[in-house]
Protein backbone atom coordinates (compact mmCIF):
# COMPACT_ATOMS: atom_id res chain seq x y z
CA UNK A 1 0.00 0.00 0.00
CA UNK A 2 1.21 3.63 -0.53
CA UNK A 3 0.27 5.97 1.91
CA UNK A 4 0.94 9.98 1.24
CA UNK A 5 1.00 12.44 4.70
CA UNK A 6 0.66 16.33 4.61
CA UNK A 7 2.91 17.39 6.63
CA UNK A 8 2.00 20.91 7.78
CA UNK A 9 2.75 23.88 10.04
CA UNK A 10 2.28 22.93 14.02
CA UNK A 11 2.92 24.92 17.07
CA UNK A 12 5.41 23.17 19.26
CA UNK A 13 5.90 20.79 15.86
CA UNK A 14 3.56 18.33 17.62
CA UNK A 15 1.67 17.89 14.42
CA UNK A 16 4.68 17.31 12.65
CA UNK A 17 5.89 14.40 15.04
CA UNK A 18 2.80 13.22 14.68
CA UNK A 19 3.55 12.58 10.57
CA UNK A 20 6.94 11.39 11.19
CA UNK A 21 5.20 8.57 13.66
CA UNK A 22 2.72 7.59 11.69
CA UNK A 23 5.13 7.21 8.90
CA UNK A 24 7.55 5.10 10.87
CA UNK A 25 4.03 3.23 11.41
CA UNK A 26 3.36 2.56 8.07
CA UNK A 27 6.81 1.92 6.98
CA UNK A 28 7.15 -0.65 9.50
CA UNK A 29 4.03 -2.88 8.19
CA UNK A 30 5.86 -2.96 4.96
CA UNK A 31 4.24 0.06 3.50
CA UNK A 32 5.19 3.15 0.55
CA UNK A 33 5.17 6.28 2.33
CA UNK A 34 5.68 9.45 0.96
CA UNK A 35 5.83 12.91 2.82
CA UNK A 36 4.69 15.70 1.47
CA UNK A 37 6.00 18.92 3.98
CA UNK A 38 3.82 21.92 3.25
CA UNK A 39 6.03 24.43 5.17
CA UNK A 40 8.51 24.21 1.65
CA UNK A 41 7.30 27.65 -0.30
CA UNK A 42 7.59 25.40 -3.51
CA UNK A 43 5.25 22.63 -2.46
CA UNK A 44 2.36 24.84 -2.22
CA UNK A 45 3.55 26.63 -5.35
CA UNK A 46 3.21 23.11 -7.31
CA UNK A 47 0.74 21.36 -5.27
CA UNK A 48 -1.34 19.91 -7.72
CA UNK A 49 1.76 18.63 -9.98
CA UNK A 50 3.41 16.86 -6.83
CA UNK A 51 0.12 15.47 -6.09
CA UNK A 52 -0.42 13.93 -9.55
CA UNK A 53 3.55 12.99 -9.71
CA UNK A 54 2.47 10.46 -6.97
CA UNK A 55 0.15 8.85 -8.12
CA UNK A 56 -1.01 5.66 -7.81
CA UNK A 57 -2.00 5.53 -4.31
CA UNK A 58 -4.12 4.02 -1.92
CA UNK A 59 -4.31 6.96 0.85
CA UNK A 60 -3.97 10.40 1.66
CA UNK A 61 -4.12 11.13 5.48
CA UNK A 62 -3.39 14.92 6.96
CA UNK A 63 -4.19 16.06 10.90
CA UNK A 64 -6.86 19.04 10.17
CA UNK A 65 -5.32 20.56 7.04
CA UNK A 66 -5.91 20.75 3.26
CA UNK A 67 -9.08 18.84 3.38
CA UNK A 68 -11.32 21.81 1.80
CA UNK A 69 -8.18 21.97 -0.94
CA UNK A 70 -9.44 21.64 -4.51
CA UNK A 71 -6.78 23.11 -7.55
CA UNK A 72 -7.96 25.49 -10.01
CA UNK A 73 -9.74 22.83 -12.16
CA UNK A 74 -11.91 21.89 -8.89
CA UNK A 75 -10.85 18.54 -8.12
CA UNK A 76 -10.12 17.88 -4.71
CA UNK A 77 -7.16 16.08 -3.17
CA UNK A 78 -8.74 12.65 -3.17
CA UNK A 79 -9.63 12.98 -7.38
CA UNK A 80 -6.08 14.19 -8.06
CA UNK A 81 -4.72 11.78 -6.30
CA UNK A 82 -7.30 8.72 -6.83
CA UNK A 83 -7.54 7.85 -3.40
CA UNK A 84 -9.56 8.63 -0.61
CA UNK A 85 -8.30 11.61 1.95
CA UNK A 86 -8.36 11.03 5.85
CA UNK A 87 -8.29 14.81 7.55
CA UNK A 88 -7.86 14.25 11.48
CA UNK A 89 -8.81 17.01 13.47
CA UNK A 90 -6.98 17.92 16.26
CA UNK A 91 -8.97 20.45 17.75
CA UNK A 92 -12.68 21.23 18.99
CA UNK A 93 -14.43 21.28 15.88
CA UNK A 94 -15.49 24.99 15.45
CA UNK A 95 -11.58 25.62 15.63
CA UNK A 96 -12.19 24.43 11.82
CA UNK A 97 -15.62 25.84 11.06
CA UNK A 98 -13.90 27.21 7.88
CA UNK A 99 -12.46 24.09 6.60
CA UNK A 100 -15.60 22.09 7.92
CA UNK A 101 -17.89 24.03 6.23
CA UNK A 102 -16.19 23.97 2.67
CA UNK A 103 -14.80 20.34 3.61
CA UNK A 104 -14.50 17.93 0.29
CA UNK A 105 -17.49 15.71 -0.15
CA UNK A 106 -14.99 13.22 -0.51
CA UNK A 107 -12.48 13.05 2.38
CA UNK A 108 -13.39 11.14 5.64
CA UNK A 109 -13.40 13.13 9.12
CA UNK A 110 -11.47 12.14 11.97
CA UNK A 111 -11.56 13.66 15.98
CA UNK A 112 -9.83 13.34 18.40
CA UNK A 113 -12.29 13.34 20.76
CA UNK A 114 -15.71 11.17 20.83
CA UNK A 115 -18.03 14.09 21.65
CA UNK A 116 -16.63 16.21 18.70
CA UNK A 117 -18.15 13.34 16.30
CA UNK A 118 -21.64 14.18 18.13
CA UNK A 119 -20.83 18.19 17.56
CA UNK A 120 -20.11 17.61 13.62
CA UNK A 121 -22.93 14.92 13.22
CA UNK A 122 -25.32 17.22 15.01
CA UNK A 123 -24.31 21.18 13.28
CA UNK A 124 -23.81 19.74 9.60
CA UNK A 125 -26.29 16.99 9.65
CA UNK A 126 -25.44 13.23 9.93
CA UNK A 127 -25.10 12.92 6.26
CA UNK A 128 -23.31 15.65 5.16
CA UNK A 129 -19.75 14.03 5.30
CA UNK A 130 -18.50 10.68 3.61
CA UNK A 131 -17.40 9.62 7.07
CA UNK A 132 -17.31 11.04 10.66
CA UNK A 133 -15.69 9.03 13.30
CA UNK A 134 -13.26 8.80 16.31
CA UNK A 135 -9.59 8.00 16.01
CA UNK A 136 -7.37 9.67 19.32
CA UNK A 137 -3.95 10.10 19.07
CA UNK A 138 -1.12 7.77 20.72
CA UNK A 139 2.01 8.09 21.98
CA UNK A 140 5.39 9.48 20.99
CA UNK A 141 8.83 8.12 21.14
CA UNK A 142 9.45 4.26 22.06
CA UNK A 143 8.70 2.97 25.08
CA UNK A 144 12.20 2.63 27.67
CA UNK A 145 13.21 -0.94 30.05
CA UNK A 146 12.42 -0.16 33.25
CA UNK A 147 14.74 -1.82 36.28
CA UNK A 148 14.35 -4.30 38.60
CA UNK A 149 13.65 -2.63 41.53
CA UNK A 150 11.72 0.43 42.97
CA UNK A 151 14.98 1.77 44.36
CA UNK A 152 16.95 1.71 41.11
CA UNK A 153 14.15 3.25 39.45
CA UNK A 154 13.66 6.13 41.59
CA UNK A 155 17.58 6.01 41.30
CA UNK A 156 17.50 6.59 37.66
CA UNK A 157 14.69 9.43 37.57
CA UNK A 158 16.03 13.05 38.83
CA UNK A 159 12.44 14.82 38.25
CA UNK A 160 10.14 14.24 40.50
CA UNK A 161 7.41 15.92 38.36
CA UNK A 162 7.03 16.55 34.35
CA UNK A 163 4.78 19.42 33.64
CA UNK A 164 5.27 19.62 30.04
CA UNK A 165 2.43 21.92 29.79
CA UNK A 166 1.60 25.77 29.13
CA UNK A 167 0.66 28.65 31.61
CA UNK A 168 -2.49 30.51 30.57
CA UNK A 169 -5.03 32.38 32.08
CA UNK A 170 -8.76 33.08 30.52
CA UNK A 171 -8.77 36.64 31.08
CA UNK A 172 -12.07 38.56 30.56
CA UNK A 173 -14.73 36.05 29.45
CA UNK A 174 -15.05 36.46 25.86
CA UNK A 175 -18.83 37.37 26.36
CA UNK A 176 -18.49 40.18 28.68
CA UNK A 177 -18.96 42.53 25.49
CA UNK A 178 -22.07 40.45 24.02
CA UNK A 179 -25.15 42.29 23.89
CA UNK A 180 -27.77 40.84 26.03
CA UNK A 181 -29.41 37.91 26.22
CA UNK A 182 -26.18 36.24 24.27
CA UNK A 183 -23.95 37.86 27.32
CA UNK A 184 -26.50 35.68 29.49
CA UNK A 185 -26.95 32.67 27.27
CA UNK A 186 -22.80 31.93 27.24
CA UNK A 187 -21.98 33.49 30.64
CA UNK A 188 -24.98 30.50 31.99
CA UNK A 189 -23.17 28.09 29.76
CA UNK A 190 -19.85 28.13 30.90
CA UNK A 191 -20.85 28.18 34.01
CA UNK A 192 -22.59 25.07 33.68
CA UNK A 193 -19.91 23.52 32.20
CA UNK A 194 -17.21 24.37 34.88
CA UNK A 195 -19.58 23.02 37.46
CA UNK A 196 -19.38 19.53 35.60
CA UNK A 197 -16.53 17.04 35.51
CA UNK A 198 -16.77 17.04 32.19
CA UNK A 199 -18.98 18.73 29.64
CA UNK A 200 -18.54 19.97 26.06
CA UNK A 201 -18.82 23.35 25.43
CA UNK A 202 -21.60 22.52 22.71
CA UNK A 203 -23.38 20.64 24.97
CA UNK A 204 -23.16 23.01 27.82
CA UNK A 205 -24.83 25.73 25.37
CA UNK A 206 -26.75 23.38 23.68
CA UNK A 207 -28.37 22.61 27.03
CA UNK A 208 -29.40 26.05 27.74
CA UNK A 209 -31.43 26.15 24.64
CA UNK A 210 -33.08 22.94 25.24
CA UNK A 211 -34.21 23.48 29.02
CA UNK A 212 -36.24 26.71 27.32
CA UNK A 213 -37.53 23.95 24.54
CA UNK A 214 -35.86 25.75 21.90
CA UNK A 215 -35.06 23.26 19.03
CA UNK A 216 -31.63 24.67 17.63
CA UNK A 217 -32.50 22.35 14.32
CA UNK A 218 -36.11 23.62 13.65
CA UNK A 219 -35.80 25.14 9.78
CA UNK A 220 -37.02 28.49 10.82
CA UNK A 221 -34.02 29.67 13.52
CA UNK A 222 -31.70 26.68 12.25
CA UNK A 223 -29.58 29.44 10.23
CA UNK A 224 -29.57 32.36 13.01
CA UNK A 225 -29.04 29.71 16.10
CA UNK A 226 -26.07 28.18 13.85
CA UNK A 227 -24.08 31.49 13.90
CA UNK A 228 -24.45 31.21 18.18
CA UNK A 229 -23.64 27.34 18.54
CA UNK A 230 -20.48 27.28 16.39
CA UNK A 231 -19.49 30.46 19.23
CA UNK A 232 -19.10 27.88 21.78
CA UNK A 233 -15.65 27.92 20.73
CA UNK A 234 -15.43 30.67 23.21
CA UNK A 235 -17.04 28.85 25.81
CA UNK A 236 -14.61 25.88 24.80
CA UNK A 237 -11.24 28.22 25.19
CA UNK A 238 -13.01 29.85 28.40
CA UNK A 239 -13.30 26.97 30.19
CA UNK A 240 -9.87 25.30 29.22
CA UNK A 241 -8.14 28.53 30.61
CA UNK A 242 -9.87 28.85 33.56
CA UNK A 243 -9.01 24.96 34.49
CA UNK A 244 -5.32 25.44 33.37
CA UNK A 245 -5.38 28.55 36.17
CA UNK A 246 -6.77 26.52 38.91
CA UNK A 247 -4.71 23.71 38.05
CA UNK A 248 -1.66 25.28 38.64
CA UNK A 249 -3.60 27.12 41.60
CA UNK A 250 -3.96 23.92 43.37
CA UNK A 251 -1.10 22.52 42.70
CA UNK A 252 0.71 25.62 44.93
CA UNK A 253 -1.08 25.18 47.45
CA UNK A 254 -0.93 21.74 47.92
CA UNK A 255 3.05 21.60 47.37
CA UNK A 256 3.48 19.52 44.38
CA UNK A 257 6.50 20.00 43.13
CA UNK A 258 6.17 21.11 39.07
CA UNK A 259 9.06 20.85 36.62
CA UNK A 260 7.76 22.90 33.75
CA UNK A 261 8.52 23.30 30.01
CA UNK A 262 6.43 25.51 27.87
CA UNK A 263 4.98 28.96 27.34
CA UNK A 264 3.24 31.70 29.73
CA UNK A 265 5.02 31.23 32.79
CA UNK A 266 7.09 34.65 32.82
CA UNK A 267 4.56 36.50 34.98
CA UNK A 268 3.59 33.80 37.73
CA UNK A 269 7.22 31.96 38.97
CA UNK A 270 7.17 34.11 41.66
CA UNK A 271 4.18 33.38 42.82
CA UNK A 272 4.55 29.87 42.50
CA UNK A 273 7.11 28.51 43.93
CA UNK A 274 6.33 24.84 43.68
CA UNK A 275 7.58 25.79 39.86
CA UNK A 276 11.08 24.78 38.56
CA UNK A 277 10.76 26.24 34.93
CA UNK A 278 12.88 24.69 32.41
CA UNK A 279 12.35 27.03 28.92
CA UNK A 280 10.17 26.68 26.08
CA UNK A 281 10.95 22.95 25.08
CA UNK A 282 9.58 21.25 21.98
CA UNK A 283 7.63 18.27 21.06
CA UNK A 284 10.73 16.19 19.78
CA UNK A 285 12.27 16.48 22.91
CA UNK A 286 9.75 15.91 25.46
CA UNK A 287 10.13 11.99 25.05
CA UNK A 288 13.22 12.47 26.15
CA UNK A 289 12.38 14.73 29.14
CA UNK A 290 9.83 11.99 29.90
CA UNK A 291 12.64 9.40 30.68
CA UNK A 292 13.83 11.59 33.21
CA UNK A 293 10.98 12.08 35.48
CA UNK A 294 9.06 9.40 37.85
CA UNK A 295 6.00 10.93 37.20
CA UNK A 296 3.97 13.03 34.12
CA UNK A 297 1.50 14.79 34.58
CA UNK A 298 -1.29 16.40 32.35
CA UNK A 299 -4.26 18.19 32.08
CA UNK A 300 -6.49 17.63 28.67
CA UNK A 301 -9.94 19.28 30.09
CA UNK A 302 -11.51 20.18 26.63
CA UNK A 303 -10.27 16.73 25.55
CA UNK A 304 -13.09 14.82 28.11
CA UNK A 305 -13.65 11.95 25.80
CA UNK A 306 -10.61 11.93 24.40
CA UNK A 307 -6.52 11.32 25.18
CA UNK A 308 -3.59 13.61 25.45
CA UNK A 309 -0.53 11.90 23.30
CA UNK A 310 1.13 13.18 26.87
CA UNK A 311 -0.73 10.48 28.59
CA UNK A 312 0.45 7.32 26.85
CA UNK A 313 3.87 8.95 25.75
CA UNK A 314 4.92 8.93 29.67
CA UNK A 315 3.76 5.99 29.94
CA UNK A 316 6.04 4.60 27.00
CA UNK A 317 9.08 6.78 28.18
CA UNK A 318 8.64 4.53 32.28
CA UNK A 319 6.45 7.53 34.18
CA UNK A 320 3.76 7.21 36.25
CA UNK A 321 1.21 9.50 34.88
CA UNK A 322 -1.41 11.63 36.75
CA UNK A 323 -4.41 13.56 34.56
CA UNK A 324 -7.40 14.82 34.59
CA UNK A 325 -10.07 12.14 33.70
CA UNK A 326 -11.77 11.80 30.20
CA UNK A 327 -14.08 8.83 29.69
CA UNK A 328 -11.46 7.23 27.55
CA UNK A 329 -8.90 6.61 30.46
CA UNK A 330 -11.65 5.46 32.77
CA UNK A 331 -12.82 2.44 30.31
CA UNK A 332 -9.06 2.06 28.94
CA UNK A 333 -7.37 2.17 31.79
CA UNK A 334 -7.52 0.92 35.03
CA UNK A 335 -7.40 4.12 37.64
CA UNK A 336 -5.36 4.10 40.51
CA UNK A 337 -3.35 0.90 39.49
CA UNK A 338 -2.15 1.63 35.86
CA UNK A 339 -2.88 5.89 36.22
CA UNK A 340 -3.34 8.35 38.72
CA UNK A 341 -6.73 10.63 38.16
CA UNK A 342 -8.13 13.80 39.32
CA UNK A 343 -11.03 15.25 39.77
CA UNK A 344 -12.29 19.44 39.06
CA UNK A 345 -14.54 18.97 41.55
CA UNK A 346 -12.00 17.66 44.29
CA UNK A 347 -9.02 19.16 42.09
CA UNK A 348 -6.84 19.75 45.97
CA UNK A 349 -7.85 16.63 47.38
CA UNK A 350 -6.82 15.03 44.59
CA UNK A 351 -3.67 16.33 43.72
CA UNK A 352 -2.86 16.09 47.35
CA UNK A 353 -3.31 12.41 46.66
CA UNK A 354 -0.90 12.53 43.56
CA UNK A 355 1.79 13.85 46.28
CA UNK A 356 1.56 11.09 48.65
CA UNK A 357 2.02 8.52 45.06
CA UNK A 358 5.20 10.71 44.76
CA UNK A 359 6.52 9.78 47.75
CA UNK A 360 5.06 6.42 47.80
CA UNK A 361 8.29 4.82 45.49
CA UNK A 362 6.61 1.44 45.58
CA UNK A 363 3.49 2.71 44.40
CA UNK A 364 4.92 5.04 41.94
CA UNK A 365 7.21 2.56 40.29
CA UNK A 366 4.10 0.01 39.78
CA UNK A 367 2.08 2.12 38.33
CA UNK A 368 4.80 3.04 36.02
CA UNK A 369 5.33 -0.72 35.19
CA UNK A 370 1.32 -1.32 34.48
CA UNK A 371 0.63 1.76 32.70
CA UNK A 372 4.00 0.79 30.59
CA UNK A 373 2.08 -2.47 29.65
CA UNK A 374 -0.83 -1.09 29.07
CA UNK A 375 -0.03 1.69 26.77
CA UNK A 376 2.25 -0.91 24.62
CA UNK A 377 -0.91 -2.90 23.71
CA UNK A 378 -3.65 0.23 22.89
CA UNK A 379 -2.05 3.38 22.36
CA UNK A 380 1.01 3.68 19.97
CA UNK A 381 0.31 4.67 16.44
CA UNK A 382 -0.03 1.33 15.24
CA UNK A 383 -3.49 0.73 17.55
CA UNK A 384 -4.69 3.56 14.63
CA UNK A 385 -4.14 2.03 11.70
CA UNK A 386 -7.48 0.13 11.10
CA UNK A 387 -9.35 3.19 12.39
CA UNK A 388 -7.54 5.45 9.47
CA UNK A 389 -8.25 2.47 6.90
CA UNK A 390 -12.07 2.16 7.85
CA UNK A 391 -12.27 5.61 7.32
CA UNK A 392 -10.68 5.53 3.53
CA UNK A 393 -12.78 2.13 2.87
CA UNK A 394 -15.66 4.24 3.96
CA UNK A 395 -15.10 6.87 1.35
CA UNK A 396 -14.06 4.70 -1.42
CA UNK A 397 -17.31 2.48 -1.11
CA UNK A 398 -19.60 5.35 -1.14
Amino acid sequence: MKVILLKGQSKYDALRCYVDELARTFESRGDTVSIIDMKLPEVMQNFPRILESERPADLVFSFSILGEYADERGRWIGDIVGAPHVVLFVDFPFCHTARLEHLSPKAAILTIDASHVRIINSYFGPNRYAYVGFCPVAAMGEPVALPETAEAYLASRPVDVLCAMSYFAPGLPPWHDFPEPSKSVFAEAAELALSQEWMSAQDALDRWFIVRGIDFNHPSVKKELDVVRAQSVVINEWVRGTRRAKFFEAAAKVGLPLTCYGDGYADVLERYKNISYQGLGDTAGTPERMRQARLVINHNSNFGEGLHDRVPSGMLAGAAVATDTSKYYVEHYEPGREIALFRWQHLEEDLAKVKDLLADGDALFAMAKAGQQKALHQDRWEHRIDTILAAAHAVASR
